[in-house]
């Protein structure tokens, strides 16, 4: 299968291109997305293709202002179950269970 940008046409040739780009040093791994690096672009989708209104919107703002104080520049990759548990258990002794609660869902709003 061809992709766009690459020379190759079957599996082993995109593996032998991929090679030499490491090889020749014309490839490196990407960076670590942050969790900060994925709610900035979902945030700005959301705000603009959902139609939320503007309290909406400002509490979401919020509640994503919580998470990234804890999680922003932790990579997404390396967050880990205890994490959002140590999170809850920090938010518990500021916030309602409820609150908690609609902190951690806002992401699905």
């Amino acid at each position: 299968m061809r992709r766009a940008g690459s020379l190759a046409s079957t599996p082993k040739a995109a593996l032998r291109e991929r090679l030499v780009k490491v090889e020749t040093r014309k490839w490196r791994k990407p960076a670590p997305t942050t969790f900060r690096e994925c709610t900035q672009p979902w945030f700005g989708r959301a705000e603009t293709r959902r139609g939320r209104k503007p309290g909406t919107v400002a509490a979401t703002r919020t509640r994503l202002a919580h998470l990234n104080d804890v999680f922003g520049d932790v990579a997404v990759a390396s967050i880990r179950p205890r994490d959002v548990a140590a999170f809850v258990d920090d938010q518990l002794g500021t916030f309602a269970a409820g609150t908690v609660d609609v902190h951690l869902n806002s992401s699905t709003t």
